[in-house]
């Protein structure tokens, strides 16, 4: 097996250029290389990066021009070795930011569909069902650890009070820190999706003004903890903003969202 496997049945090695090569060989070894975790972590590891190379696609076909601008825009602030966190940055753009405005359709649910109009192994189709429902169910959120041992973290959500144990991904963190990250869970397991953003305990009632603060952007039912999922949801750049730590990255807008649409 090499990664020529992956290619579609019509194209030849010898139409692509050295870099699309070299592009495949990397893709494919993230696909194939061996992963350590719960199986529902690994096979959604898996799909992810499908995921990703479907969304890259749309976006080098202008397919969706509001995700292209988006990711124009973001790709300059945080697809960058200083923020080290495309994860957040591609899901967020992909599974939460709806691809035309007033829509509920994200990235994701267009992979689904490439996906089912595409042979799959029959063992495979379960998988992949769950793999886009549960991701899309899922979004950013702000989490205080509240209890840790060597294989699991307990988290308590600002705002909804909700109390999730995850799989311990992160090593090392203080006791009550404030993580910043996309909690899913497959096959008896939660875990976090990719890398967190975090601030230190002691900001955790500045934290939860400041993003009260903003509810009114997304929302004005006064009801904290339904603005609070909305807010999550649509305003993903703002939260890339204040977590990044580089002073020379603005902080974003929380409707900046909509102006992907003009």
């Amino acid at each position: 097996m090499s990664w020529k496997t992956l290619l579609p049945p019509k194209v030849k090695t010898s139409d692509l250029t050295l870099d699309e090569c070299r592009n495949f060989s990397q893709f494919y070894k993230l696909l194939t290389r061996k992963l350590k975790g719960p199986i529902g972590w690994q096979i959604f590891y898996r799909y992810t990066h499908h995921l990703f190379l479907f969304g890259m696609c749309c976006i080098q076909e202008n397919k969706f021009p509001a995700v292209t601008r988006a990711h124009d825009l973001l790709n300059g602030y945080f697809i960058t070795p200083e923020f080290d966190n495309d994860w957040l940055v591609l899901l967020w753009l992909f599974c939460d930011f709806p691809v035309e405005e007033g829509s509920t359709e994200t990235v994701i649910d267009y992979f689904q569909k490439f996906m089912k109009e595409n042979p799959l192994p029959e063992n495979e189709q379960p998988h992949l069902a769950a793999f886009c429902q549960k991701l899309k169910a899922s979004r950013l959120g702000l989490y205080e650890e509240i209890l840790s041992t060597k294989k699991v973290t307990r988290f308590r959500e600002l705002f909804t009070g909700k109390v999730i144990n995850t799989v311990r991904s992160v090593p090392d963190y203080e006791s009550g820190e404030i993580f910043v990250g996309r909690i899913t869970g497959y096959l008896g397991h939660k875990f976090l999706i990719h890398d967190p953003r975090n601030f230190p305990p002691a900001h955790k009632a500045m934290i939860k003004s400041m993003y009260a603060a903003k509810f009114f952007y997304v929302s004005e039912t006064m009801d904290d903890a339904h603005d609070y999922d909305l807010f999550m949801r649509l305003t993903g750049p703002y939260t890339m903003s204040v977590t990044c730590g580089d002073p020379s990255v603005p902080i974003l807008a929380p409707d900046l969202y909509q102006n992907f649409y003009q």
